[in-house]
């Protein structure tokens, strides 16, 4: 697999930002305001200003209104807002937190109803450059902080060789671990498929739910197929993506089957215990934070959500082991989210400056420092990565053994349906076969 020239160059691009953080890929029904109106100072509107569409730089900074809408999911934003607001008394700021499972749908809404936020959330892959095609996205090519993060990352942003998103994490996706739970019983980390399941009945048995589940967020389900696809799909043949477009291979490939069949395992011998589907992301988190299960299958960014309730866990991060036996294990190691800027925004030249700020080495060195992640800026340094991404950093990307997400390339809307279906393997109610059929019959539907 390391002899694919695209992943040998996603590798170099990563160890030279040496970056973390798959903000979960999902998108809640409800959205709820954070922080408010962030307001400050009065704001004198002449008539004059009334015609003036957007922001306008005078002596006390920017004016008008600067409305965000981001992913739950997201790094903490009110930093770089209490910097914005510091800078431009004048300025209102309107913060909107979605959901984890409504976001994208929520956002679309805005999209279509003529209602964009100023700045939002996207994903990278399929996802951004459909935004870019319907017109929605602002070009951000020239943005000053564009050249201070890795080409192969901003490459997954863009749109017919311009740039409408900036990344601001980039993570793995794996398998968790209690070390102290693994040493109680005198186990070892589990290296392949076999020992995997061999752990598993070792903790079912000795009372300790092997994994935390967290499936009612149907996003969270595909942190498995992610990981797992990394070892099963681009370890066995990295062309996949290329030869699925092409017709050559479909998901009847063996690795997409002997993914299902292997987490149908994991599923009928309950190791993800009984409640799968009524476990959200941050019960499963707190499940394992408190010793409650032995593993997961998550994020990265979940590291620092673990540290709040177990700062002193010994906690691993690794390849979800799913490999046979004698087989090389590959990691999972993508970009995450970004901010875009709407193409209709009337205050563009506030959106930009929040740009600015979040990519300040001052501001976005205390950020991911806060966060316990390394920044995807190159030239501002990572001063606060927990020694379990650390570790896995050094044994997967510094050694290009990893691969990107599984989902990013398929047709745009294909990835939000596959999670409601997935919902219906995790409960059993589909299995392989069908899982698969489906996954075909939809792919060539969309297209």
């Amino acid at each position: 697999m390391r002899k694919s020239g695209k992943m040998k160059i996603v590798a170099v691009a990563l160890s030279l930002c040496c970056t973390a953080v798959l903000g979960a890929c999902g998108s809640g029904s409800s959205q709820t305001k954070a922080s408010g109106e962030t307001t400050s100072g009065s704001q004198v509107v002449t008539e004059s200003e009334n015609k003036t569409v957007g922001a306008k730089k005078q002596e006390e900074g920017l004016t008008g209104e600067l409305n965000i809408f981001v992913h739950v999911g997201s790094m903490d934003i009110n930093p770089v807002v209490e910097k914005m607001k510091e800078e431009n008394p004048n300025l209102k700021i309107n913060v909107e937190l979605g959901s984890a499972t409504q976001y994208e749908t929520v956002l679309k809404t805005k999209l279509s109803a003529g209602e964009a936020p100023d700045i939002m959330t996207v994903w990278p892959g399929s996802r951004t450059s459909d935004y870019a095609q319907k017109g929605y996205l602002e070009k951000l090519t020239d943005e000053p902080w564009v050249s201070r993060i890795p080409g192969t990352i901003n490459s997954e942003f863009s749109y017919e060789n311009d740039l409408y998103a900036m990344c601001f994490n980039v993570g793995g996706e794996g398998l968790l671990y209690n070390q102290d739970l693994f040493d109680q019983l005198g186990l070892s980390v589990p290296q392949n498929f076999d020992e995997l399941l061999a752990v598993c009945e070792t903790f079912q048995k000795n009372g300790v739910q092997p994994f935390a589940s967290g499936f009612k967020d149907d996003w969270v389900i595909m942190r498995y197929t992610n990981s797992a696809f990394a070892t099963l799909g681009y370890g066995r043949e990295p062309d996949f993506d290329k030869k699925l477009a092409s017709g050559e291979l479909d998901f009847s490939y063996p690795g997409w089957v002997d993914l299902f069949d292997k987490y149908g395992t994991l599923l009928d011998k309950k190791y993800f215990g009984d409640a799968i589907l009524s476990t959200d992301s941050s019960q499963a988190i707190a499940d394992f934070a408190t010793g409650k299960t032995a593993m997961m299958i998550h994020t990265s960014s979940t590291i620092s959500e673990i540290r709040k309730v177990a700062p002193d866990m010994n906690l691993g991060l690794t390849a979800t082991p799913v490999n046979n036996a004698g087989e090389e294990l590959y990691a999972n190691w993508k970009s995450g989210l970004g901010f875009a800027v709407s193409s209709k925004s009337k205050n563009k030249e506030a959106a930009r400056r929040f740009m600015e700020i979040w990519s300040d080495p001052e501001v976005n060195e205390a950020l991911y420092r806060d966060n316990a992640q390394p920044t995807i800026l190159t030239d501002v340094p990572a001063t606060g990565t927990d020694p379990a991404l650390q570790d896995f950093y050094s044994k997967f990307v510094s050694t290009e053994k990893f691969a990107l997400g599984a989902h990013d390339r398929w047709p745009a809307g294909m990835s939000n349906n596959w999670k409601k279906k997935l919902q219906e393997f995790v409960g059993r109610q589909i299995d392989t076969k069908q899982m698969i059929d489906w996954l075909n019959e939809e792919y060539q539907s969309m297209k």
